[in-house]
């Protein structure tokens, strides 16, 4: 019988340095209701051992700060299927770009997190 243990999951020592959204450059933002844009963030892993990816949740928010859109991107939205093959090493960072798309509203805001499913 063989046992696997599983990478670390130190949500703590996963930090967000940045991130904008934004419309796709040379595009337009809006169309037929749709709005477009691309999610840009910078992933650090802060922990001396390798870990899982993390989820994200990106949350949309209106004028008056209210959240309109909640969407969850799995490591398999927004990595590569060479990325996806191995963690997130130590020590490493990622800069990662992902487009979103939402469908009748307008979006004045965002936060983001992350979490491990």
């Amino acid at each position: 019988m063989v046992c696997t243990v599983g990478y670390a999951r130190r949500r703590d020592l996963i930090s967000i340095s940045s991130s904008s959204l934004q419309p796709p450059k040379g595009a337009a933002a809006i169309d037929d209701g749709r709005t477009r844009l691309v999610l840009t963030v910078m992933l650090h892993n802060r922990y001396d051992k390798p870990q899982h990816w993390p989820a994200l949740v990106l949350e949309l928010n209106d004028l008056s700060d209210t959240v309109v859109v909640r969407k969850v991107l799995m490591p398999e939205n927004y990595l590569t299927p060479e990325q996806l093959k191995g963690p997130f090493g130590p020590q490493g960072a990622l800069k990662i770009s992902v487009p979103i798309e939402v469908t009748g509203v307008q979006v004045n805001g965002y936060q983001l997190d992350k979490f491990f499913p």
